[in-house]
């Protein structure tokens, strides 16, 4: 990944704005844009729009004729669009969550999530529903899948305040997802540590309120 981003943050109105453009996950490339309102202490909402292309990129570095050759690909541009919102139980740390949209994929699909949140763990149990979609010539995914998602945080877990930060990754992230078709609500990262428990903004709401 190769990205810049800027955060845009209107405390008053409880508005925060996150723009990043750049190489992506899952070999995308271009604009993406996350909203969170937090409404109030217990339930807040949260959008993302994103135009986005597949790249391939490709150097032939040794042999013979064609060493030397680069090769840059692209496809069509592909927009992409999730509303979600999230319900936060402050005495047990618990997190409700709901999200549907337009997937990298031109397919359609809801998750839902129970996500426990431990001091430096969090653990989430899900379920998507989804269009069906072609794993082969002759068979089609199915239209249900679940699982459950565990990220650990790795010390140190406070975040350093410097300009330039040299240290170990974040988090370590495990998912189960039982009837994947690999296919299905995919979707690109704009972080490499980009995880489940870690709003991509900084909020003073539900886990943004942990001290790591």
């Amino acid at each position: 990944m190769a990205n810049v981003s800027k955060v845009l943050r209107f405390e008053k109105a409880k508005q925060y704005l996150k723009l990043t453009a750049g190489l992506f996950g899952k070999e995308q490339y271009g604009g993406d844009i996350r909203w969170m309102y937090p409404i109030n202490s217990w339930l807040m909402v949260h959008a993302r729009l994103g135009l986005t292309n597949h790249y391939g990129l490709g150097f032939r570095i040794g042999g013979t004729g064609d060493a030397g050759e680069a090769e840059f690909s692209t496809s069509n541009w592909n927009f992409t669009g999730m509303l979600g919102a999230s319900v936060w139980l402050n005495r047990w740390n618990t997190e409700f969550r709901a999200t549907g949209g337009r997937y990298l994929n031109h397919d359609y699909g809801v998750e839902g999530e129970i996500v426990r949140h431990f001091k430096h763990c969090s653990v989430t149990v899900f379920a998507q529903l989804h269009e069906r979609a072609y794993i082969s010539y002759y068979k089609k995914s199915n239209l249900y899948s679940g699982g459950f998602r565990i990220v650990m945080m790795i010390p140190p877990y406070k975040k350093s305040k410097r300009t330039v930060v040299i240290r170990p990754a974040s988090n370590f992230r495990l998912t189960y997802n039982a009837q994947s078709d690999g296919y299905s609500m995919r979707k690109y990262t704009t972080d490499p540590e980009e995880n489940e428990r870690t709003y991509p903004i900084r909020i003073p709401w539900g886990t943004g309120n942990f001290d790591e």
